[in-house]
């Protein structure tokens, strides 16, 4: 039996000049694991930005799509059993 949980926290802001609205998930059996998904907007770009012109940035941010929706939302998901963490494709 899995048993989820979900929480999701009021924004809060993170003193970067935008808010952030945390959300995570538990799934539970023998060991637990944890969603946790995160909202960063311009991180994508922000990070595009300091790597300037010196690669072709479209390559690049469509890769991030695997991972990274609406160029703002990322989850990654904790193994407290395996003590990895890792993000989730979309």
């Amino acid at each position: 039996m899995v048993q989820l949980f979900q929480l999701n926290l009021p924004a809060q802001n993170s003193g970067s000049g935008f808010d952030s609205h945390p959300s995570f998930s538990i799934a539970r059996k023998e060991t637990m694991k944890v969603r946790l998904t995160f909202k960063t907007p311009d991180v994508l770009d922000d990070a595009l930005d300091e790597i300037g012109d010196a690669y072709d940035q479209l390559p690049i941010r469509n890769l991030c799509k695997r991972w990274i929706q609406y160029e703002e939302y990322i989850t990654v998901e904790i193994d407290t059993e395996a003590k990895t963490c890792e993000v989730v494709p979309l």
